[in-house]
């Protein structure tokens, strides 16, 4: 098992195939950094879109 932790990016799906092929199994995002609180919560929103 390999995890990447604490990465901060323009997350998408390919960012996230770079990191499969890489072999890393597990990673912690990042999903706010220096944004402020509205930013930090659009954020979220569009993190549990991706779920759904």
């Amino acid at each position: 098992m390999l995890i990447d932790a604490l990465q901060y990016n323009n997350w998408s799906e390919n960012i996230f195939n770079q990191l499969h092929a890489g072999g890393v199994t597990a990673v912690h995002v990042t999903i706010a950094y220096h944004e402020d609180f509205r930013e930090t919560v659009e954020n979220i929103i569009r993190w549990n879109r991706r779920f759904e």
